[in-house]
C-alpha cells in the first residue's frame, strides 16, 4: 500500500486573538472583617461532556485525559499529579475532544459528539506563567478535517497564575464563524493559551469542563465595604495565593464590594467537591462559610458487554489463539525482518524496498463467516515519534485488508479504512461490522462491500498492515483477536462501575434494539453500587432472540439521572417453545432396550424436569422422566440447571429395534424428537469367540476367549474339545471391560482361560458356549494347533581345562515330559558321556516358565591329546513323542 496522506490533511487553524488587557483593580483596606454565606449549600453537578459520554471528567487524574496526538506547539506535554502541564508557544494548542476521521475506536469524538444545544459553556481552571496577559482562544469544528470551512473560533485572555475561566461560546464576538457560532454536533474542541508570545511559558490545566449552563449560585456579603469574596476548595488560607503554583485550591470572585453586597458563583463550570466562602479586607481574612457541596452527576460505564467482544476466532474455530507465542501465527509475510520471542512479533522495515508497507497474514481454519467474527482488537507498541505525514516518521496508519471469496472459484480483495495508531503501547479495538457495511471500507474503494455485507460474508484471508512509515518505524504487537458478540446462552453477567461513585446510587440495567434513545426494555433496577466493579447476572429466558445494546441509568440520591450504552452488543439466541435435548445412547441388555440422553423444556424452570416417552419400530415402550443429574449440560446450557438426564430400560422383543424418543412439551406445541437408534436384541443360543489356543507347558494347550448367552448378564460355562475328545470346562466369569463396552448391558464378566491336556502333535481345539435358556450349546470357535514333541536346546560352552580335559555346560528341554532328559555326549563319534539336564538354569526358566528353570547340564571329560569334535544330543523322554535333537558340536 502506499502512504496515505488523509489522515495528515488536519489544517492546522491559528488562533490569533487579540484583546485589551485589564489589570486587576487593588485591594482596598478596610477596618473589620465581613462575612459571605451561599445561598444553598447543595447543588448538583452540571451536566458535563466527558463525564457524561466518556464516564471520565477531564480532570487529568489518568493519562486517558490526554490522548496521543492530541497536542501541537506544546513542549513536553504531560499529565502527573492531577494536572496537564506543558510549555505554552505561540500558536500551541492542546486538543481534548478530537476526531481523526479514520475508523471510530476509543474516545473518538464522532462516536460522542458535542451536542451545542446541552453542552454550552467551557471552563477551565488554567495556570499561565508568563509575566504578563496572554491572548486565548478556543477553537471548535464541526468536521474531521479541522480547516476554517468547518470552524469558529473565541478569544479570551490568559491572565498570569492560576484563574478560572468561564467562556460562553454561543456568544460573540467570534475571532472567525464558518458554521453559525457554538451550534450542531461538535466534533473537535482546541485550547490555545497564547497566540502571540514570543518565548515559551509554563502552563497547568487542573480541569477543564464543557458543561450546560445553570444558575449560578449567590453568595451574599455582610458589612466591610470594599471587601473582596473568595472561595476555597480545601479550607486552608495557607495555600490561597493563586499567583503561585501551589495555589490552585482558591479564588477570588469579586472586589470593591459595598456592605451588604453579592457576588456569583458560578457552580455549574466547577468540579464536584465542598467550597467554602470568605472575605479578605486589608489583608486580613474572614470566618469560612458552610461548605456549598456540588455533588457529582454518576458516571456510568459499563465493562461488560465492550467492544472487545467475546470468543475469539482463532481459539475457538482454529484451536491457537494468534498470540504470537509461535511462528505459525503469522504467515505471509513481507517488507519487514520478523522475530518472535517472548509472545511478541517484532518487525522492522527498515532498509528494505517498501519500508512503508510491512505485512502479514493470520492463518485461519476455513473461511471466515464475517457475519459472525467481526470484532477485532489487537495489542501493539510503536517506537518513534507521532506523525501522519507520507514520510519518514510518519504513516501513523494500519489497515487491515481482506479477501472474500467471490462465488466463482477467485477473490475479491478489501481495504479497510484508515486507523491512526500513536507511539508505545496501546489496544485498539473496533467493529468490523458497520451500518452500512461499506463505512469500514477506504473511501477510494470502487466496490465498498464492507465486511459481512451480503457479498462479503466469507473471508478467505486476513491481511494485517502494521503501519504506513516510509521510514521502517519498528512496531511489536502482542495478539490479534477476531471476536463475535458476547451472547446470554442464557445466563449473561453484566459488569459495570460508577467512575463518580457516591454512597446511595443505584442502577438500572436495560437493553435497546439500537445504540441511541436509551429507549429499551428494563432488565433490572434498585441495584445498590459499590466502589468498583458491580454486577448482574441476567437469564434471558423469554427474551427474542436478536442482537441489543444494553445501557446503564444511574440514580443518584438527589435523584440526579445519568445513561450510558455498552461499547459492545450483546447476542440474545435463547431456545423458547418447545423442548430441546439429546439422544445420547441407545443399547440393548439381554431382553431388553436402554435408553440415556437429557431434555429440557425452555419454559420451565431451573431443575423442572419433563417426561421422555420411548418407542420401538413404532411401538411405544414406556415413559421416564429426564431429572437425573448431567452436570455437563448444565454446564454447556446454563439457565435451566443440570437435573435433566435420563436413563431407561424396558422389555423388548428380539431382533432388530428402532428405538425412538421424544421430549414431551409442557406447554403448548409438539413433542420434538431428540432421536433414534438402531440396536439389535439378542436371544437365544449363546456366542463368543475363542481368541487364543496354544502351547502352555508340557502337554498342555491354553485356551482364551469370551462367551456370551443372549437370554442372561451372567457368566456361562464352556466346554473345551481337543481332536473331538472332552478336555476340560470353566466358567467364562473373567474381566473384559472390551467386551462390556462392545455389548453394553451385558457386563464385563465373560472372558474365560484354561488349560487341557494334549499327546498330540497336531490338535484341533473347539470351545462351545453352555446354553442357560432358550437355544441350544453352541460352538465357539476352533484353533488349529501343533505341539512341539522333539527336544530342543543348547550346547553353550565346550572349553579345554587341560590338554587330557575339557568342560561342557548347556540345556534342554523335552516339551512333552515334564521331568529333566537325558543328554549324550559323543568325541570323534564314540560315546563319552550320559548326563542328566537337572541343574539350575534360572536364565531358562525365565524364557520357558512352563518348565521350570532346573534344565541345565555341565560335566568335564577326560580325552587323549590332540584335536576332537565334541557333540551333545537330547535325548527324547521315553514313552513320548519325537526323538533325540542334536543341541550342538564343538571343535576341542
Amino acid at each position: 500500500m502506499n502512504a496515505h496522506s488523509r489522515a495528515s490533511r488536519a489544517l492546522v487553524v491559528s488562533v490569533l486573538a487579540t484583546a485589551l488587557i485589564a489589570g486587576l483593580p487593588e485591594i482596598a483596606a478596610s477596618a473589620g472583617t465581613a462575612s459571605a454565606t451561599p445561598s444553598t449549600t447543595t447543588y448538583v453537578e452540571a451536566p458535563d461532556w466527558a463525564g457524561e459520554n466518556l464516564a471520565d471528567s477531564f480532570d487529568f487524574d489518568n493519562p486517558e485525559d490526554l490522548p496521543p496526538a492530541s497536542t501541537s506547539g506544546l513542549t513536553n506535554p504531560v499529565v502527573a499529579d492531577g494536572r496537564m502541564s506543558f510549555g505554552a508557544t505561540s500558536g500551541g494548542f492542546f486538543q481534548p475532544v478530537r476526531t481523526l476521521g479514520s475508523i471510530l475506536r476509543g474516545r473518538d469524538s464522532e462516536q460522542f459528539p458535542i451536542t451545542a444545544t446541552r453542552y454550552n459553556r467551557i471552563s477551565i481552571r488554567m495556570y499561565s506563567g508568563a509575566s504578563t496577559p496572554q491572548a486565548g482562544g478556543v477553537t471548535w469544528f464541526t468536521c474531521w478535517g479541522q480547516v476554517p470551512g468547518c470552524a469558529a473560533a473565541k478569544a479570551f485572555t490568559v491572565f498570569p497564575g492560576w484563574n478560572t475561566y468561564e467562556i460562553d461560546p454561543t456568544q460573540g464576538p467570534y475571532l472567525f464563524d464558518s458554521i453559525g457560532g457554538w451550534s450542531g454536533a461538535i466534533t473537535g474542541l482546541r485550547v490555545t493559551p497564547s497566540g502571540s508570545t514570543p518565548s515559551s511559558f509554563p502552563v497547568h490545566i487542573d480541569w477543564l469542563r464543557i458543561h450546560e449552563a445553570t444558575a449560578p449560585v449567590t453568595v451574599s456579603v455582610e458589612g466591610g465595604a470594599g471587601s473582596e469574596v473568595w472561595w476555597d476548595s480545601d479550607a486552608d488560607p495557607t495555600n490561597n495565593d493563586p499567583s503561585r503554583l501551589e495555589g490552585s485550591s482558591a479564588g477570588r470572585l469579586g472586589t470593591g464590594l459595598p456592605s451588604g453586597g453579592s457576588v456569583s458563583f458560578n457552580a455549574a463550570a466547577y468540579p464536584p467537591g465542598e467550597y467554602r466562602f470568605y472575605t479578605k479586607e486589608g489583608g486580613q481574612v474572614g470566618a469560612y462559610s458552610d461548605p456549598l457541596v456540588i455533588a457529582p452527576r454518576p458516571q456510568p460505564e459499563m465493562l461488560t458487554p465492550s467492544v472487545l467482544g467475546g470468543d475469539d476466532y482463532a481459539t475457538t474455530l482454529r484451536g491457537d489463539a494468534w498470540d504470537f507465542s509461535q511462528p505459525t501465527d503469522a504467515v505471509g509475510i513481507n517488507n519487514f525482518r520478523p522475530t518472535f520471542g517472548g509472545g511478541l512479533l517484532t518487525g522492522s522495515g527498515s532498509g528494505l524496498a517498501a519500508a512503508g508497507d510491512p505485512y502479514f497474514y493470520l492463518p485461519t481454519a476455513g473461511p471466515i463467516d464475517a457475519t459472525t467474527w467481526h470484532r477485532l482488537s489487537f495489542r501493539i507498541s510503536y517506537d518513534g515519534p507521532m506523525g501522519l505525514d507520507d514520510a519518514p516518521g510518519g504513516g501513523m496508519v494500519m489497515r487491515l485488508i481482506w479477501g472474500v471469496d467471490n462465488g466463482s472459484g477467485g477473490i475479491s480483495w478489501h481495504d479497510g479504512r484508515d486507523v491512526v495508531v500513536t507511539p508505545g503501547w496501546q489496544t485498539v479495538s473496533f467493529d468490523l461490522k458497520t451500518d452500512p457495511p461499506s463505512l469500514i471500507e477506504d473511501e477510494t474503494s470502487a466496490d465498498p462491500v464492507g465486511w459481512g455485507g451480503p457479498s462479503s460474508r466469507r473471508i478467505r484471508y486476513i491481511r494485517f498492515d502494521p503501519h504506513e512509515d516510509p521510514g521502517g518505524r519498528t512496531w511489536r504487537i502482542d495478539h490479534v483477536r477476531l471476536a463475535r458478540n458476547e451472547r446470554a446462552d442464557p445466563n449473561f453477567t453484566f459488569t459495570f462501575r460508577d467512575n463518580a461513585w457516591q454512597s446511595g446510587t443505584t442502577a438500572e440495567v436495560w437493553i435497546d434494539d439500537d445504540r441511541a434513545g436509551f429507549d429499551g426494555t428494563k432488565l433490572a433496577s434498585g441495584l445498590s453500587m459499590n466502589p468498583g466493579t458491580n454486577s448482574f447476572q441476567w437469564n434471558a429466558k423469554g427474551t427474542p432472540s436478536g442482537t441489543y445494546w444494553p445501557y446503564l441509568v444511574f440514580r443518584s440520591p438527589d435523584g440526579t439521572v445519568s445513561r450510558a450504552y455498552a461499547t459492545g452488543s450483546l447476542d440474545v439466541d435463547v431456545p423458547s417453545g418447545i423442548p430441546f435435548g439429546s439422544l445420547d445412547m441407545v443399547s440393548a441388555p439381554p431382553g431388553t432396550v436402554r435408553v440415556a440422553g437429557w431434555a429440557i423444556d425452555p419454559d420451565t424452570a431451573v431443575d423442572e424436569p419433563i417426561d421422555v416417552h420411548v418407542y420401538a419400530n413404532g411401538r411405544f415402550l414406556g415413559a421416564g422422566t429426564a431429572s437425573l443429574p448431567r452436570p455437563d449440560v448444565g454446564r454447556a446450557i446454563p439457565g435451566w440447571g443440570s437435573l435433566h438426564g435420563f436413563d431407561m430400560t424396558f422389555p423388548a422383543s428380539a431382533g432388530a429395534q428402532t428405538v425412538c424418543a421424544y421430549a414431551i412439551n409442557v406447554g403448548s406445541g409438539g413433542n420434538p424428537l431428540l432421536g433414534c437408534r438402531t440396536v439389535t436384541v439378542r436371544s437365544g443360543s449363546p456366542f463368543g469367540t475363542v481368541d487364543a489356543a496354544r502351547p502352555s507347558g508340557p502337554g498342555k494347550i491354553g485356551v482364551a476367549g469370551w462367551a456370551i448367552d443372549p437370554d442372561t448378564a451372567a457368566s456361562i460355562g464352556v466346554h473345551v474339545y481337543v481332536n473331538g475328545n472332552f478336555s476340560g470346562s470353566t466358567i467364562a466369569s473373567n474381566r473384559r471391560d472390551d467386551v462390556a463396552a462392545a455389548f453394553a448391558g451385558y457386563g464385563p464378566n465373560h472372558g474365560y482361560s484354561l488349560q487341557v491336556p494334549s499327546r498330540s502333535a497336531n490338535n484341533v481345539v473347539c470351545a462351545y458356549g453352555i446354553n442357560t435358556g432358550r437355544g441350544g450349546n453352541a460352538l465357539l470357535g476352533c484353533r488349529n494347533v501343533r505341539m512341539p514333541v522333539d527336544p530342543f536346546g543348547s550346547l553353550d560352552l565346550v572349553r579345554r581345562t587341560d590338554a587330557r580335559s575339557v568342560t561342557l555346560a548347556g540345556w534342554a528341554i523335552d516339551p512333552d515330559a515334564t521331568g529333566p532328559n537325558e543328554v549324550h555326549v559323543y568325541v570323534d563319534g564314540v560315546g563319552a558321556a550320559a548326563l542328566t539336564a537337572d541343574r539350575l538354569r534360572s536364565d531358562v526358566g525365565q524364557v520357558y516358565p512352563a518348565f521350570g528353570p532346573r534344565h541345565g547340564f555341565a560335566a568335564t571329560l577326560g580325552v587323549t591329546p590332540g584335536p576332537h569334535v565334541l557333540c551333545a544330543y537330547a535325548v527324547n523322554s521315553p514313552g513320548t513323542a519325537g526323538g533325540n535333537a542334536l543341541l550342538g558340536c564343538r571343535r576341542i
